[in-house]
């Protein structure tokens, strides 16, 4: 074979290579199915149960568009999901669905912060979609009783007022919040303003007013509508009604028994179902509840 005739073989071979990346670069590879359980809540009734799911499936980026780190996966499907299954008469109801335009593909996944009764304190975060040094959080309180349910911004109403939300507790079936505050960490400060600043409880009405109870952190109890808390400095046990925001001493406080669960719901190991289960003794045993991720949209 002459010096030209192998010029030519390499570089149509070349030329061939290049044809090859060119086309995987095109592509991308088969889908992959990540959708998950990421939340489940038994109600109080024991029967009905809140869920929180994520809809994720993707194509990972083949051939040259993987280079040099994995490349950008096309996206099929990336939606957050909050609904409840009742046991008794297996019944699905999805409460919210939404597809992910808010945070970073495959973030903001929905999970059951707190229940009480027919109300579901939902927090959402993670990375920003428009502004990746940003992490979003988001809270919303449902009733999954009648699907109603309103949008919260507790991070801003507290930063207004110098505070950081810190704990949060759903007190009651009507939608109260209450909260152990933080003041907002200083830029720069490491967490010390946080540290030495002096915590704060603080009530979130169902309407919506904000109102400060008392400059501690020790949180007792909500009941009848007061907040039962303590301060450390003299031992003094005190309950505020929140709904005319006056305060009495209380010569001490014998919080009720806490009862022990007997019956919950738990995620499957792979996360594509959920799980009954019922307290014997000091077990646990847990049966198929009868909810799996192909029974969502």
């Amino acid at each position: 074979m002459d010096i030209g005739r192998r010029q030519w073989i390499s570089c149509s071979g070349l030329a061939l290579l290049c044809l090859a990346l060119t086309g995987c670069s095109m592509g991308y590879g088969p889908a992959r199915d990540y959708s998950r359980f990421v939340t489940a809540r038994l109600a109080d009734d024991g029967n009905n149960v809140v869920f929180g799911f994520h809809r994720l499936v993707y194509r990972p980026a083949a051939g040259i568009r993987a280079f040099p780190d994995g490349g950008i996966p096309k996206y099929l499907a990336d939606k957050h999901i909050l609904g409840v299954y009742d046991r008794n008469a297996a019944r699905l109801t999805i409460l919210r669905k939404e597809p992910n335009r808010i945070w970073t593909d495959g973030q903001g996944e929905t999970y059951v912060t707190e229940m009480n009764g027919p109300m579901v304190l939902v927090s959402q975060a993670g990375q920003g979609r428009r502004n990746l040094s940003q992490t979003i959080m988001r809270h919303c309180l449902v009733n999954w009783q009648t699907g109603k349910a309103e949008e919260l911004d507790l991070r801003g109403d507290f930063a207004s007022r110098g505070r950081d939300p810190g704990i949060i507790y759903l007190v009651d079936g009507e939608g109260t919040l209450l909260f152990v505050t933080h003041p907002l960490e200083e830029p720069g400060s490491s967490g010390k303003s946080r540290e030495e600043g002096i915590p704060e409880v603080w009530v979130r009405t169902p309407k919506g007013e904000y109102v400060k109870v008392a400059a501690t952190a020790h949180y007792e109890e909500y009941s009848d509508g007061e907040v039962i808390y303590w301060q450390p400095d003299t031992r003094q046990f005190f309950a505020f009604r929140v709904s005319d925001k006056t305060t009495r001493r209380i010569s001490r406080h014998n919080p009720p028994p806490l009862k022990d669960a007997t019956a919950g719901v738990n995620l499957s190991g792979d996360r594509k179902s959920l799980e009954y289960g019922t307290k014997k003794g000091d077990q646990w045993e847990y049966v198929p509840l009868g909810l799996t991720a192909d029974m969502l949209p």
